[in-house]
């Protein structure tokens, strides 16, 4: 996924809260101030997000795609994918 396809999302949930999804939050502050961020992670006590709502979904490396329903999965994304996606040729 490109950065200009991230900087029209309006709403975004990172899923993963360690470090990969901290450091995906400071730059996606950086890089999509005007979406709106949503973090999410298996070990807060709150329910499972409503998918629908969000247009893109970053999953870190611990979380299984298994838990997000398959009619979502075209929207996910990781932030290796978004790396390799926006890497430049020098």
């Amino acid at each position: 996924m490109h950065l200009e396809r991230l900087q029209q999302a309006k709403k975004i949930l990172i899923y993963g809260l360690g470090i990969e999804g901290q450091s995906t939050r400071r730059f996606l502050t950086h890089w999509a101030p005007r979406a709106t961020l949503t973090t999410f992670s298996d070990g807060q006590e709150q329910p499972s997000p409503k998918w629908a709502r969000f247009d893109v979904l970053i999953l870190s490396q611990g979380v299984n795609w298994s838990k997000v329903p398959r009619r979502f999965h075209t929207r996910i994304t990781t932030n290796t994918q978004l790396f390799f996606a926006n890497l430049t040729e020098r």
